[in-house]
């Protein structure tokens, strides 16, 4: 009887009918349960232990002629199954984030220029992957998203299994209009959160909440390109705090608030000074470099190079350019022209490989992006280059990992935000032992 609507015929049959019906609940079929009685007649189902349970008044408008009728099923049924009101769940369904950086926030990145008037690439629409982490197929009964994001094609989630050990691509829209920011910035960039929660259909299985991140931006190039804080808390990096604007080598961070660590340093003779070279700080391990972001026009691919240096501290110190003697290039790399105002620009000629390398190196080496090296004094318009200590989201420093900001200034827009770079395995060269 699964599945059965039960329907009491009280006048003019005085019995209970069975009907079984199909998934668009029309009649295919019907039997009598139970027949026999004098209406009026009343009947209640108690689901756990498929009793049912009867009031037959026999006619009368005696009580003592009523009856309470129960009809217990046949068949191994238990008495009272009663459902456990916390079931124990289970973790199943688990993103599979696309990208792994060094104390970032763990979600899915997009990217939206409200005024796209150039040719570029921006990462507004997305291909997201959930994995079923578990040994059962999972349903998808409902979704919820929060924050200016959407699901493409909803219709196509609902319903959807996803088979043990299997995977699901869900195709997701970050629509913002720079209104409503959970963080915004002097020149009207904005950072917005969300989530995407998919509730499957069994109980047991624990809704699942993947992260979303959308850096938002008005138009593209000058005073529309998100400042170096909006690219920080859009990655979840908490390398800035409210407070005063902060100067490097007389060059001010247009609206930037001060930061939570200065730039990388290294002592010379007690004082802190700009560091302008660098080295292996594991020289068993590689250095990665992996560009996050690019905001700029769109006549270079902005190449960077690791340049390998020979010092000798018989010349100068550690800061003293004359001390040394350029090497070869250890490492280069740029980003494709149309990808000059987009998060994780691909690599010239390519819309698959993303700007991201790899060396190893015993030598001390300078960094330089679009022909301006980390010695300021090497390039002829002064101080463009940034390198920052790295902080995760908890203000915790991140170890060995650094942010390279570049600038094409000097000018009033030179605020270290045009090309961005994750370096990791590094540290401040500081002399030979």
């Amino acid at each position: 009887m699964n599945g059965t609507l039960l329907v009491s015929e009280s006048s003019g049959g005085d019995r209970i009918l069975g009907l079984q019906v199909d998934a668009a609940g029309n009649v295919m079929g019907a039997n009598v349960i139970a027949d026999g009685f004098n209406n009026p007649l009343d009947v209640a189902v108690h689901g756990p232990s498929g009793r049912i349970y009867v009031v037959n008044s026999r006619g009368s408008f005696n009580l003592e002629d009523d009856q309470l009728i129960l009809l217990d099923p046949v068949g191994d049924v238990p008495v009272d199954p009663t459902p456990d009101p916390d079931p124990e769940t289970i973790s199943a369904i688990a993103p599979d984030y696309e990208f792994d950086l060094a104390g970032a926030a763990d979600a899915f990145y997009f990217h939206e220029i409200e005024e796209l008037t150039r040719r570029q690439r921006d990462r507004r629409e997305d291909t997201i992957t959930v994995e079923n982490t578990s040994d059962v197929d999972v349903t998808v009964a409902d979704f919820e998203v929060t924050g200016p994001f959407s699901v493409i094609d909803p219709a196509a989630l609902v319903g959807v299994t996803i088979a043990a050990g299997g995977s699901l691509d869900i195709d997701v829209l970050f629509d913002a209009d720079g209104q409503g920011g959970d963080f915004t910035d002097a020149n009207g960039g904005a950072v917005y959160e969300g989530s995407l929660n998919l509730i499957a259909t069994d109980p047991t299985i624990e809704d699942a909440a993947v992260a979303l991140r959308g850096l938002w931006a008005p138009a593209v190039g000058g005073a529309n390109e998100p400042l170096l804080e909006s690219i920080t808390e859009f990655f979840g990096w908490a390398n800035f705090a409210d407070g005063t604007v902060v100067t490097q080598n007389d060059v001010s961070f247009q609206g930037v608030p001060t930061l939570v660590a200065g730039e990388a340093a290294v002592e010379v003779d007690g004082e802190l000074r700009e560091a302008s070279y660098f080295q292996a700080a594991n020289p068993d391990e590689d250095i990665t470099v992996l560009q996050v972001f690019a905001s700029h026009g769109t006549t270079a691919g902005s190449p960077i190079r690791v340049r390998a240096q020979t010092y000798d501290e018989t010349i100068g110190d550690v800061t003293d350019t004359a001390a040394y003697t350029p090497g070869g290039t250890l490492a280069a790399s740029g980003h494709d022209v149309a990808d000059s105002q987009t998060i994780f620009p691909y690599r010239t000629g390519s819309t698959v490989d993303l700007v991201e390398f790899s060396f190893d190196t015993e030598a001390p080496f300078s960094f330089e992006i679009a022909g301006r090296s980390t010695d300021a004094n090497l390039n002829a318009d002064g101080d463009l280059i940034t390198v920052l200590e790295l902080f995760d989201a908890n203000g915790d420093r991140v170890e060995d990992t650094y942010l390279i900001g570049q600038d094409f200034g000097p000018g009033r827009f030179n605020d270290y935000n045009d090309n961005v770079y994750l370096v990791t395995n590094i540290d401040v060269f500081d002399g030979f032992a």
